[in-house]
């Protein structure tokens, strides 16, 4: 549990919980029991994931017509937590205050209902600074099980077709797969690789929870992480995060020079509107060096290439020198620096002379192949 609330900020939680469709052909004399609201059959793969994107908990094989609510009810660990013999640890103190002991907690979305070990979101019209924060402080947790469905279907790519095999069948190979995946961590993946299916993995959360009754005492828990995490568990950037304050304007630039002794330098600027105009250098795979002109705005990502060498006409459309555009990346802490400050991805060309890294791009930015 140390490792949620050491990487993602979310103390005492023991993991993110989840569901993904995996679709399937349609079993014989199945009727619609199978069918899901994005009109395929598929099955369910349910999971706990741990803070590092391993699955801790699998529950595969129920029909794609139910939800996330409906499934984790049937589930053999909802109704070991439910008895108290599930094997979670004792409560532990989050605040400074003796009275205020947190058990352990799952995070899920909107789908499930709330109780003593699970926590989702608030979801009042209108919500006080205090709940959009902890909606934010959750949302960043629960990410973590979309990620893992990410690498995952990345990983085995027969995750993005349809399994043409009886249900029994698709169980047992997603259930490989989830093993498969364990077993060899993050090996091999780029932190962008976590990333690449964001907005699709959680397809379940259309489907409402058939418990809607609010748990009083899960909702108590959550009520004390809320105050917790709008107090002394607060961490700088949550408010911006969860759009109560503005962003804020910033600039940042570094100057370096490649082992070729060409010149690699970035600078940009963003406003209180969160756009963002700038400007880099780099040696491309053929040798060239590009000079790429930038804005991050409301209206996407938009780029220009200039280069006095033969390959790439001044002004030509970024496509022509970029595998993938990259995309508007959230607005840093205001302030200047030499290197990128952990915007740009590791895949960089400057990455061993500045240090750059982190997932601002992912590993597909513009200096990728």
């Amino acid at each position: 549990m140390q490792g949620f609330g050491r990487q993602w900020n979310f103390p005492n939680c023991a993991g993110a919980i989840d569901g993904k469709l995996v679709t399937i052909t349609k079993p014989a004399k199945s009727g619609s029991i199978y069918y899901n609201y994005k009109k395929t059959f598929s099955i369910i793969l349910f999971a706990v994931v741990d803070a590092n994107y391993r699955f801790i908990y699998t529950d595969v094989g129920a029909p794609g017509s139910q939800g996330d609510g409906g499934v984790w009810q049937t589930t053999p660990l909802q109704k070991n937590i439910t008895n108290e013999t599930a094997g979670l640890p004792d409560g532990v103190k989050v605040a400074s205050s003796p009275d205020i002991v947190v058990p352990p907690v799952l995070v899920g979305d909107d789908a499930f209902p709330i109780g003593r070990n699970l926590m989702k979101p608030f979801s009042d019209k209108k919500l006080t600074e205090d709940k959009k924060i902890f909606n934010y402080r959750l949302s960043r947790a629960r990410r973590v099980v979309e990620n893992a469905f990410g690498i995952l279907a990345n990983r085995f790519r027969f995750l993005h077709t349809v399994i043409n095999a009886k249900p029994e069948r698709a169980t047992a190979i997603v259930d490989a797969a989830c093993v498969l995946h364990n077993f060899v961590g993050m090996d091999g993946m780029s932190d962008g690789d976590a990333h690449l299916e964001l907005g699709n993995t959680s397809e379940l959360n259309m489907q409402p929870s058939p418990c809607g009754r609010i748990n009083a005492i899960g909702a108590a828990v959550r009520q004390q992480l809320c105050d917790f995490f709008g107090n002394e568990g607060a961490v700088p950037w949550q408010r911006e995060a969860a759009h109560i304050d503005p962003p804020q304007p910033y600039s940042f630039g570094y100057d370096t020079t490649d082992e070729f002794g060409t010149r690699l330098y970035q600078k940009e600027q963003g406003d209180a509107s969160n756009a963002k105009t700038g400007s880099y250098g780099y040696r491309d795979a053929n040798g060239l060096f590009r000079t790429v002109s930038y804005v991050a705005d409301a209206g996407g990502f938009r780029a220009t290439v200039d280069t006095n060498e033969p390959g790439t006409a001044p002004g030509a459309s970024a496509d022509a020198v970029f595998n993938a555009n990259p995309v508007a990346a959230p607005a840093i802490a205001p302030g200047s620096g030499r290197n990128a400050g952990g915007r740009y991805g590791g895949a960089g060309p400057w990455a061993s002379a500045s240090g750059a890294a982190a997932a601002g791009y992912g590993a597909a930015g513009p200096w990728a192949g």
